[in-house]
């Protein structure tokens, strides 16, 4: 199993308000650029005709595109770009009416990877090709305007995978990208529910080691980013049971509703805890001798369910699972009785009866919660890739989750 990535210090100003932060190594861009070559290759073999110039051409490039990020080699001369895509070879022939001519010719693209809403774009800043040994206006003239024009084409369309596609049910938004040390550097921000993620701890980048023939994405998400979505998944849901009443001299009805709020999680080194809230109440309605009665009972307790990290669908996927046992669930209901004080003893095993039924559902809902926090199939298929996904690393660290990936070609 390959190397899990080393935490380099901290590199984020402390001010900053990212909840969630994500890497993807100079291999995985390199993977995708493999993988669309393999797939497609109307950008890389083409023939036609220039009738302007009285020429026929065809190229074809026998080798994938290679792509650097920044630190970018000092043979070019960058600017603010942080890409590099080299076309080492390209294979121009030229048929003129009396003749027929072959070229080798290389291409550099220098682009900026920028942020564009949820995904990473590139976007090109310079295109250069030059022939190799002879050198020919024409074929100087089919590159600039043919092969160049549909390689940036390529390059501005490519589907670089949506990286917060990777956080499951944790919505998140792109808000800056950094390109550095050969890698891309993604920071998110995280909305939803009735709150926004606040500033706080600033994530430490992280070192991908090198891996063949592969790509690597790592998340790492902040314990309030975690909350929110917990708040959206999980939407205070409620329970009642009602049951009519009736004594020897009171008649009516008796409610008990219970509510579960949202979970919460505080992570600390290696491990993480939740709390979960249930509040309960009663309502007691009717007569008594004719005349109208109503009281209320009330009552919470918070629970603190188990916390597992799951990895689901061949390590595609990793979830949060909260297990709470129905003994955890245990809510003592308080309050004046006042006129029904009389029918208290009867009604309190209508009342305990109906508890017992809401906060059965209470648990077995709570039993049920999952948060799916990463999700790298949503990660492939934004970018049209079909993998194998491995799980590297499914961890809770300071103050976050951190869940590492490796993809790679199906065998």
């Amino acid at each position: 199993m390959p190397a899990t990535a080393e935490v380099k210090l901290p590199n984020i100003q402390p001010q900053r308000t990212e909840a969630v932060y994500l890497a993807a190594d100079e291999s995985l861009l390199q993977f995708v650029v493999d993988y669309y070559y393999r797939r497609y290759d109307e950008y890389f073999e083409q023939e036609g005709k220039l009738p302007e110039l009285g020429v026929s051409y065809l190229y074809s490039i026998p080798k994938s595109p290679k792509i650097d990020l920044a630190p970018l080699p000092s043979r070019v001369q960058a600017g603010k770009s942080n890409t590099l895509c080299t076309v080492e070879t390209i294979h121009l022939a030229l048929t003129f009416p009396d003749r027929k001519v072959e070229f080798i010719a290389r291409a550099d693209i220098l682009a900026t990877c920028v942020v564009a809403g949820p995904r990473l774009l590139m976007k090109v800043d310079k295109a250069v090709a030059t022939t190799e040994g002879q050198v020919d206006p024409v074929a100087t003239h089919v590159i600039d305007r043919v092969v160049v024009p549909a390689l940036v084409k390529w390059l501005e369309g490519l589907l670089i995978p949506e990286l917060t596609q990777g956080l499951g049910d944790i919505r998140a938004t792109l808000i800056s990208a950094q390109v550095e040390d050969d890698q891309i550097n993604g920071y998110a921000r995280v909305f939803g529910g009735n709150q926004s993620t606040a500033p706080g701890l600033a994530i430490p980048r992280a070192d991908l080691a090198l891996i063949e023939d592969a790509g690597r994405v790592r998340l790492v998400v902040r314990e309030d980013a975690i909350n929110v979505a917990f708040e959206e998944l999980v939407k205070d849901p409620s329970w009642k049971e009602k049951e009519k009443a009736s004594y020897s001299v009171f008649s009516g009805e008796a409610e008990v509703k219970a509510t579960l709020y949202s979970p919460n999680l505080e992570i600390s080194e290696g491990r993480a805890t939740c709390t979960i809230r249930v509040k309960a109440y009663a309502k007691v309605s009717g007569k008594v001798a004719g005349i109208g009665e109503s009281i209320k009972l009330e009552g919470e307790c918070v629970i603190k369910p188990a916390v597992r990290l799951e990895r689901l669908d061949g390590d595609a996927k990793a979830a949060i699972d909260l297990d709470v046992k129905r003994s955890d669930v245990d809510i003592k209901l308080e309050g004046s009785w006042g006129p029904l004080d009389f029918a208290r003893k009867s009604l309190n095993k209508t009342i305990d009866a109906l508890l017992d039924a809401v906060l059965d559902q209470a648990a077995r809902c709570a039993s049920n919660i999952r948060l799916v926090a990463f999700d790298m199939n949503k990660l492939a298929k934004s970018a049209g890739l079909d993998v194998a996904i491995t799980l590297d690393e499914l961890s809770f660290q300071k103050e976050t989750l951190c869940g590492q990936f490796t993809l790679r070609e199906r065998s």
